[in-house]
């Protein structure tokens, strides 16, 4: 309900900036982006762990195109786009080391003479697992200039949205012995998975460089990121985020 509270509001705006288009003179760019980042944050209690875990963060990875539409002589500019995007955690032990965990398998009912299974109630060791989810979201952003002059360089401030719909999940187990993979199956099967949807808020400040008519290179630090939506990643709760992040924005129309 959230998530499409913050879509219906978000597309009210874009239909007010646009109306506002009409009764004066404005100037379009389509772009790419590159972004990179991650979240601190507090490993989350897992189901079936059976010892003490600590985990890495959350890593994010990103790219996408955007097409930016400018207001007030080019100083306040809105965006939307499509971008993808990759979330990964690891929980491992504790311990010092390559020590492990112990995770719990679904029992197996028929045992294979040649390959040793598990009982009822045995437990794997594994030394990590790797979860990482790929996302296809919509980003929407607000930018504004504080100077109005059409100067080399530009700094800027940036307030933005993206809402993620999850594409796909994959992990990754790491086993105290090879003879355990042949269980990496039913593992998988009970490592939980991420939530649908989630989104990305992100007030952000940078440097826009190049002159208006040029081709614009923009660098900007996220700060602090924040990801509200149920279990955005199933091993890290996160706090709080920062992301770097690099375009490149051709201009496509001016009147």
């Amino acid at each position: 309900m959230k998530n499409r509270t913050i879509i219906i509001c978000c597309g009210l705006l874009f239909i007010s900036l646009f109306v506002l288009a009409q009764d004066e003179k404005i100037s379009s760019r389509i772009g790419v982006n590159l972004g990179f980042g991650g979240f601190l944050g507090k490993v989350v209690e897992l189901d079936r762990i059976s010892s003490h875990i600590k985990g890495s963060g959350l890593g994010i990875a990103s790219g996408g195109v955007k097409y930016e539409q400018f207001f007030s002589e080019n100083q306040l500019g809105f965006a939307v786009g499509l971008q993808f995007s990759q979330y990964s955690a690891t929980i491992q032990s504790d311990g010092k080391e390559k020590t492990v965990f112990v995770f719990f398998v679904i029992p197996v009912r028929i045992r294979d003479p040649i390959r040793w299974r598990y009982n009822y109630g045995e437990y794997l060791k594994i030394h990590s697992i790797k979860q990482t989810n790929y996302h296809l979201g919509i980003p929407l952003e607000l930018r504004y200039f504080p100077k109005k002059t059409d100067a080399v360089f530009k700094f800027y401030y940036k307030f933005g949205a993206t809402v993620n719909f999850l594409l796909s999940s994959t992990n990754s187990v790491e086993f105290g012995n090879n003879i355990m993979e042949i269980d990496a199956r039913e593992v998988d099967k009970q490592i939980e998975k991420p939530g649908v949807v989630h989104t990305y808020f992100y007030p952000a400040f940078g440097m826009k460089f190049f002159r208006n008519h040029r081709v614009w290179l923009n660098m900007e630090i996220q700060i602090p990121g924040i990801l509200i939506g149920k279990n955005a990643h199933p091993f890290i709760k996160p706090f709080v985020g920062l992301k770097l992040q690099q375009a490149l924005q051709f201009p496509i129309k001016k009147q």
